[in-house]
């Protein structure tokens, strides 16, 4: 009886830590802004230091286009010091205002270690309301948080998202290819999935398959086809499984 309830215990343990992961923007918070000027929405993303000591920080500002089942992305990056209270603009970039293609702006913040801190997500064409959406920017020169996060919390519009740093052919094969069949199983995973390739030994680089910042999968790239669509399958299964564990410990600390 005791090793159950020692069992139970553990396992609604690691899964209150998993929740409260999911707690971001409390410390550091991450904000996109748009403005228009009719042909254009400008892009800005914001850091603001909530805490009484000074941070080093940094920042990924993606915008994610999807078209006909294909992904693009445009992602601006760098290091940065953010002051106690201070609130700055880190970078600026731009969307057609007629694009009537998918696009996601993410903006994340990771603090030294690695650990996303802040992020912020606004969806342009995937919503029953897109037309209201910019129209309001249109007409206002800004969203509001009703209509651009959709929560109080702003994780619940996070899902299904896929980014990726890759630096090699091989390497942007593997994530176009496991982008398509993420979608095509329609996993939507509730955390941010990142593709990123390093280098290894010699002149050989690895890809990591992250959630968050825990690496649930990694390989040596290798440019035959096969091999690719081979690491494709396998990584699927590894985040199907990962998601999957976190939906049955959610589910275990509300039935305890």
């Amino acid at each position: 009886m005791f090793r159950k309830n020692h069992f139970i215990l553990c396992a609604m343990f690691l899964a209150f830590q998993s929740l409260f992961a999911q707690i971001y923007n409390t410390e550091v918070e991450a904000k996109i802004d748009l403005s228009s000027n009719g042909e254009f929405f400008e892009i800005t993303g914001f850091a603001n230091n909530k805490t009484f000591s000074n941070r080093s920080l940094h920042y990924v500002l993606d915008v994610i286009r999807t078209e006909n089942g294909n992904t693009s992305n445009n992602k601006q990056e760098g290091d940065f010091v953010l002051a106690s209270q201070e609130k700055r603009a880190l970078s600026t970039t731009s969307v057609n205002s007629n694009d009537k293609n998918r696009v996601i702006i993410l903006l994340l913040i990771y603090d030294e270690e690695n650990n996303i801190l802040g992020k912020d997500r606004i969806a342009m064409n995937e919503v029953d309301n897109d037309n209201k959406f910019k129209k309001d920017i249109l007409e206002n020169n800004e969203l509001s948080d009703d209509l651009n996060r959709g929560g109080e919390d702003g994780i619940g519009l996070l899902r299904g998202i896929v980014v990726e740093n890759t630096i090699t052919k091989p390497g942007r094969d593997f994530f176009r290819l496991y982008d398509q069949k993420y979608r095509d199983k329609k996993i939507n995973g509730e955390k941010i999935v990142t593709i990123d390739e390093v280098l290894a030994l010699g002149t050989n680089t690895k890809i990591q398959l992250k959630v968050d910042s825990d690496i649930i999968f990694q390989f040596f790239v290798n440019p035959r086809a096969d091999y690719i669509d081979d690491m494709v399958d396998y990584a699927i299964q590894k985040t199907d499984l990962y998601f999957r564990q976190l939906e049955r410990n959610r589910n275990l600390v509300k039935k305890y």
